[in-house]
Formats: C-alpha cells, sequence, structure tokens
C-alpha cells in the first residue's frame, strides 16, 4: 500500500484517462535527465504517460517518452536529434511525434526550416490587366510558395493601360 502527496500543483489534477500515472519501484531503478533544447519557430515538447514534462525532469530507464516537434507556420521541422542521433527519418511533414525509449540522459535538439513564402498580388489604383506567375494567372490576394520555387512574374495590361510595377517584401 502506497500515499502519494503532490503539494505546490495550481491546477487541477486528473489521472482517469490513465491505467496509472505511478509506478511502483520493487527493484532499484536508474533515473536519467531529459533536457529540452530551446527553438524559435516551434515547439519541443515532451510526453511521459500522456502528461507533459519540463527540461531537467529525471525518469525512469525504460521510460516511453513521446517527442513532439511542431513548426511553426510556414515552417518545417529540419531536425530532430537526441544528441547526436537523428530522429527522423526523412518522411516526416508538418508536426512531428516519435517514441523514444529512455536508456540514458536524453538531451533533444530541433531546428526549423521555413517552408514556404506568402506572395501578395495587388492590383493597385483602376487599371485593367492580368498578373501570371510562373504562366499562372493570379488575382489579387495573398498566395503560399514553397521555399526555392522561381517566379516570374508578368503584368498584361489591357489596351491603353500601361505600367507594371513589382516588388518584393522578405
Amino acid at each position: 500500500n502506497c500515499v502519494v502527496t503532490i503539494t505546490g500543483v495550481d491546477v487541477n489534477l486528473d489521472f482517469t484517462a490513465m491505467a496509472s500515472p505511478f509506478v511502483a519501484e520493487t527493484e532499484p531503478v536508474n533515473y536519467y535527465t531529459v533536457n529540452i533544447g530551446a527553438v524559435t519557430y516551434g515547439t519541443l515538447e515532451v510526453y511521459l504517460n500522456g502528461l507533459q514534462i519540463r527540461s531537467g525532469a529525471q525518469v525512469p530507464e525504460g521510460s516511453e517518452l513521446t517527442i513532439v516537434a511542431t513548426p511553426a507556420e510556414h515552417y518545417k521541422v529540419e531536425t530532430l536529434a537526441d544528441g547526436t542521433v537523428s530522429l527522423l527519418d526523412g518522411t516526416e511533414s508538418g508536426t512531428v511525434e516519435k517514441p523514444l525509449t529512455v536508456a540514458a540522459n536524453v538531451n533533444l535538439t530541433a531546428a526549423f526550416a521555413r517552408s514556404e513564402y506568402e506572395v501578395t498580388v495587388d492590383i493597385l489604383g483602376s487599371g485593367k490587366g492580368a498578373v501570371t506567375i510562373n504562366g499562372a494567372d493570379y488575382a489579387a490576394g495573398t498566395y503560399v510558395m514553397a521555399v526555392g520555387s522561381e517566379l516570374t512574374i508578368t503584368g498584361k495590361p489591357e489596351a491603353g493601360y500601361c505600367k507594371l510595377a513589382a516588388h518584393s517584401h522578405h
């Protein structure tokens, strides 16, 4: 029989969705530290039994962690690693979720890279005509283009109208 007292918690805890968040230790268990590196352009989170853990947490050997790397809008997960070992297999896109079994200290890092840019087409004044990008007509609006896209922008003013101005913000 075991009693667990949790103090210093400022939110209600609900463990009803779990089989048990606590494991009784009947034999000595090694504990390892989980370090989570700081990231920009996304988030890197670690979960143990459905509960998010913070960098510096100690977890028992054999624990099954879930690593979640979520890129910000217009970004992708470029790297996700435990130390020098990549957790990516090259098929990932969007939010990446990977399992990790703890056998030693965990040192997680992630990097996010821009995957696309917004391109805004503005038609100014009262002139008439069309804007084409790579041969496709575009109306005024904002569009998303992949990084590395080569854009050929052409203005086709109607008869009696002239002047095309194009500019870029990045």
